[in-house]
């Protein structure tokens, strides 16, 4: 499994266009430590790992599943704990406006779902008259 942080972390230095050092400052983590565990030197640990996680913006679960820290989970709840972590950065009225926005989309697929089961029921109807 370090070998997928490994690779993942390597990629994500390379598309930011960021030095050890830049991800070190950023991380809060020293550029021995980022050095040593791309090296193989030394594994990631907890405060390796979310250290990368808020100098990259990933969740923490992301990255410690990565290291091999935390048992994998299914893509829905990936998804789950990577929007809870955007919604955790966010202010207090942000949250709100966000929570906002997904009740008004869930209505609004509620609603369509409802008016296409209704359109179906009235085919189904009509079919039976005919």
């Amino acid at each position: 499994m370090r070998d997928n942080l490994v690779t993942w972390l390597t990629n994500q230095i390379e598309t930011r266009g960021w030095s050890l050092r830049e991800l070190a400052r950023r991380s809060g983590l020293s550029h021995a430590t980022i050095s040593n565990v791309l090296s193989g030197q030394s594994n990631p640990g907890f405060d390796f790992c979310t250290g990368i996680a808020k100098a990259l913006g990933e969740s923490p679960q992301t990255v410690l599943r990565l290291a091999g820290l935390l048992p994998e989970v299914s893509a829905d709840k990936a998804r789950q704990e990577e929007l809870l972590a955007w919604f955790d950065g966010l202010s207090d009225e942000d949250q709100d406006y966000a929570l906002l926005l997904v009740k008004t989309l869930g209505e609004t697929r509620k609603r369509e779902q409802e008016e296409r089961e209704a359109e179906r029921r009235q085919a189904k109807t009509r079919l039976a008259t005919v």
